[in-house]
């Protein structure tokens, strides 16, 4: 496993068979930005009691993740399943009293964010939100909770809509904190199907 971000142009003119041509495209034309590059060289070392908590919340969204979908025969286990540990240490470690709530940008992940909710108490006395149980009876049903995230929901912030729509609403959000000299930090959970729409290049 390489310990440091990749140089894009030693990436260019490669064989496709290492480096795909559609990869290749995309790295030639696009704006670098500023990037950053997570390994382990970046790691840290969780306490004991972080461990506990966190292997905790996960066994919860394991189980909301399979339950609830086979309880209403409808739903999608994979996205919450994978995308769990990000989303966790970001509500971990964000400040809810400055920082925004994180946006799901993939609609699939609805699960996982009602399981959130109830884990880091930010159902705003939302009844379906007050166990595991009453997620579990309330998914996907006409007057409990939606298949796809919607705002309001909790702390929810924006409903999922069309796909690609988290990144346009994250930057709006990081403009809007910005243009009022507002401290804050703006998350948003991209997912592969997002990827495809236009509107998250012009974001």
């Amino acid at each position: 496993m390489s310990t440091h971000r990749p140089d894009i142009k030693k990436l260019l003119g490669k064989d496709v068979k290492e480096v795909p041509m559609s990869c290749q495209r995309v790295m030639a034309a696009a704006d670098p930005g500023k990037m950053f590059w997570i390994g382990p060289d970046a790691a840290a070392t969780l306490t004991k009691e972080e461990k506990q908590q966190y292997t905790l919340a996960h066994q919860v969204i394991e189980h909301l993740a399979i339950q609830a979908p086979l309880a209403h025969k409808s739903g999608h286990p994979g996205g919450p399943l994978s995308a769990f540990t990000f989303c966790y240490w970001i509500y971990k470690f964000r400040n809810p009293a400055v920082d925004q709530p994180l946006r799901m940008s993939a609609g699939h992940l609805s699960v996982l964010a009602y399981g959130l909710q109830y884990l880091f108490g930010r159902d705003r006395g939302n009844a379906h939100l007050s166990s595991p149980q009453n997620i579990i009876h309330a998914f996907r049903t006409p007057d409990g909770l939606p298949g796809h995230i919607e705002a309001g929901v909790g702390d929810i912030p924006f409903g999922t809509g069309p796909l690609g729509k988290g990144v346009s609403n994250a930057l709006g959000a990081a403009f809007g904190l910005q243009y009022q000299k507002k401290p804050g930090i703006v998350d948003v959970m991209l997912a592969d199907g997002d990827s495809q729409e236009g509107q998250v290049q012009e974001a």
